[in-house]
């Protein structure tokens, strides 16, 4: 156990070779080798007689305070998100005269802001120190002073700045270096000149580098969100955050929320959801991450105009409300339009696409698709693959592409072209022209 005069185990970290990981990478981590999970105590200092007395930089003989509540609570919700996206068990040890977190929070005179000492032999390791400034004492997420807890415990497991050439002697790439990727970063926009961060929103957890880097180092809480999750947030919320979810059947439900979205369930991409930020330069839209490794499966849209898009798992998307763009990439994929005139794109896979009402545009593409018109004046297309497309109601055109495909036009008056393939093609009722293609096709009127 650690004490005011020692800390636990320090291992040097291995570099990956991968620029975004090693750009955040320290010289050391706790515990035992690269990629090895560890159980770290934390305490609260509440006397400066309780550390060595010839510490560092003097830092508990300098205006020396405890933390308030508020900041022990505000520390507490940090060190939750850093253990849920990596194997990193905290315990809460009282600080005394014998016993010590590995990590530790006080307030001093000596520091400007906050500052935090990376794990190395030392008894400071770990330490992390605030100034009395009155921005750090606040537990509401997305401020500056609850950025700051994220960012100086990012230092206390072992990360660096990715502007710095300290431990790993890699600098991150400019386009990377701000806190839209990484809690540790000096920049708000890209290419900003290290004078302070000047945004009006800040990261409620670490993100996407932060988590790709801090599970390289310690490796990847798989118990975290392991079932089915549902991703909600209240009307009108802002966001600043990356998802990592260990597994689980999953879905981004935007169902409640009346402005336009852009959601894209693939890894290591930005989803447009909620109020843009103002980052110092320009208002910034992309406020969801989704960390690498992560699987979410579906998306639900609002009643705005929504932008869709899945990734190669079996995607169920739907759009709600509004004139919504949805797209399944592979996979065999569920796609629904709801009302609003849609734009449903398959892609590679076995999917079932469903305009809703309003006049849609569907696109099967490659593999065995279903697509379903509805009411409207819909387009179908159905592309390669042998493919059923049936306009129901409305003025139909429907396209069977290459394949065999089956193709009902429904009520209304439907031109159906059956394309290459021996295709069947079914009228309904109303004035339609029928047009088969190349290959043995059957008409029915």
């Amino acid at each position: 156990m650690a004490t005011p005069t020692s800390k636990g185990q320090v291992s040097n970290i291995k570099f990956s070779g991968i620029h975004h990981i090693d750009s955040l990478l320290g010289n050391n981590k706790w515990g035992g080798s690269t990629g090895k999970g560890v159980n770290l105590t934390y305490s609260f200092g509440e006397w400066s007689s309780f550390y060595k007395t010839n510490y560092l930089e003097g830092e508990p003989w300098s205006g020396f305070s405890p933390l308030t509540s508020t900041q022990k609570i505000a520390a507490e919700n940090a060190l939750k998100a850093w253990s849920e996206v990596a194997n990193i068990n905290f315990t809460k040890v009282i600080d005394s005269k014998k016993v010590a977190g590995d990590i530790r929070f006080a307030k001093s005179s000596k520091p400007d802001g906050a500052w935090a000492y990376l794990p190395d032999p030392s008894a400071e390791a770990g330490d992390i120190w605030f100034s009395h400034g009155k921005e750090y004492n606040t537990d509401k997420k997305g401020t500056f002073g609850y950025h700051t807890f994220l960012h100086e415990i990012g230092h206390a497991l072992g990360l660096k700045h990715p502007h710095a050439k300290d431990g790993s002697r890699v600098v991150a790439n400019l386009n990377i270096d701000t806190t839209a990727y990484t809690v540790m970063s000096y920049r708000s926009y890209v290419n900003q000149p290290l004078s302070g961060l000047i945004q009006n929103f800040y990261p409620t957890t670490p993100m996407l580098h932060d988590i790709a880097a801090i599970q390289y180092i310690y490796g990847a809480n798989m118990n975290t969100r392991k079932g089915n999750t549902v991703y909600k947030w209240a009307p009108g919320q802002q966001l600043l955050e990356t998802i990592w979810d260990a597994g689980g059947n999953d879905t981004i439900d935007w169902s409640n929320q009346s402005s336009n979205a852009k959601i894209n369930l693939n890894p290591g991409q930005w989803s447009q959801l909620g109020p843009a930020y103002w980052n110092g330069k320009e208002l910034e839209s992309r406020t969801l991450a989704i960390a690498y490794g992560v699987t979410i499966e579906n998306g639900i849209g609002g009643s705005g105009n929504d932008t869709i898009y899945g990734n190669n798992v079996a995607n169920v998307l739907r759009g709600g409300e509004g004139n919504d763009y949805l797209s399944g990439g592979s996979g065999n994929d569920f796609l629904t339009g709801g009302s609003g005139n849609d734009s449903l794109t398959g892609g590679s896979g076995n999917d079932s696409l469903t305009g809703g009402t309003g006049s849609d545009r569907l696109y099967g593409g490659t593999g065995n698709d279903n697509l379903y018109g509805s009411s409207g004046n819909d387009t179908l297309s159905g592309s390669s693959g042998n493919d059923l497309l049936s306009g129901s109601s409305g003025n139909d055109s429907l396209t069977g592409g290459t394949g065999s495909d089956r193709m009902y036009g429904g009520s209304g008056n439907d031109r159906i072209y059956g394309g290459a393939g021996d295709d069947i093609l079914y009228g309904g009722t109303g004035n339609d022209v029928l047009s088969g293609g190349t290959g043995a096709d059957k008409f029915v009127f």
